[in-house]
């Protein structure tokens, strides 16, 4: 099977024995699922800075998530109602689907 890319998480998967790709392609996904996990973000910006390993940003211009690992940046898209943490504050942002909003919806009620 040709390796396949999931809509969700743009998660690389279905590689055939020995394709080209598999490795750098499951490296990727390992760093996107280990982020996805953290869900610590060090600003939200509207264009993202030079790469320094380890940071992570929320981009409004495109409403994804960026990571640094080594000086490359890595992206994913948000799944709805996401919450990410801002390093610094420990404020909460949650992705509405449009744009992240300060309060939390959850479970129907909002905080």
């Amino acid at each position: 099977m040709a390796q396949q890319t999931s809509p969700f998480l743009e998660g690389k998967y279905g590689w055939a024995t020995g394709e080209s790709g598999w490795n750098p392609g499951m490296d990727e996904d390992l760093l996107k699922f280990s982020y996805m996990f953290d869900k610590n973000i060090d600003a939200v910006v509207s264009s993202l800075p030079t790469a320094v390993n380890g940071k992570a940003y929320f981009n409004t211009a495109d409403n994804r998530i960026y990571f640094v690992v080594g000086s490359v940046y890595y992206s994913t898209p948000v799944p709805k109602w996401f919450v990410v943490t801002l390093r610094t504050t420990g404020d909460k942002y949650q992705f509405d689907g449009t744009s992240l909003l300060t309060t939390l919806v959850l479970d129907g009620g909002t905080f």
